[in-house]
């Protein structure tokens, strides 16, 4: 029987714009779901995929330019970081750990505004795409990209 997946969801903005996130955890818990549904029809990756715990959390441009740094070399606000472990060979790796997902809601707020749509969307758009990257998906090349981008968009239909 395949275990399910929980999101550990957390906001790192001291204060600042949490009302405006309320929807967020359930939004995020329904992709979770969705994404993972979708992944499943694949019978190489069903076969990895025994559930876990995957960490999220939004934060602002300041903390995700520090992360992006020091695990990307690029000490500049990113939109989405996602740390996966599902190439690991002990994976699920410590505490039944999946990877997780940080989120510049700064940048994403810049995104949506740039993109004409809502802050929600844009939220929606960036975490469906690090639970891709989680579960072992790039867009490095164009093949990959392709492969990214439809199912990206067949988990945000």
């Amino acid at each position: 029987m395949l275990r399910e997946y929980q999101l550990d969801l957390a906001l790192r903005l001291g204060g600042r714009e949490t009302a405006k996130l309320k929807a967020v955890p359930a939004e995020f818990k329904k992709l979770l779901k969705k994404t993972v549904r979708v992944l499943r029809k694949n019978p190489l990756l069903k076969a990895k995929m025994q559930g876990g715990v995957i960490h999220a959390v939004i934060t602002g441009d300041d903390e995700i330019a520090m992360l992006n740094g020091a695990y990307r070399g690029k000490a500049e606000p990113t939109d989405v970081l996602a740390l996966s472990y599902f190439d690991e060979l002990n994976f699920p790796g410590e505490n039944n750990l999946v990877g997780e997902i940080m989120i510049s809601v700064e940048t994403a707020q810049r995104q949506a505004k740039k993109h004409g749509h809502s802050l929600s969307k844009e939220l929606r758009f960036l975490f469906a795409h690090g639970l891709l990257h989680l579960f072992g998906f790039d867009h490095q090349t164009a093949r990959e990209k392709k492969a990214m981008f439809a199912l990206q968009d067949e988990v945000l239909s």
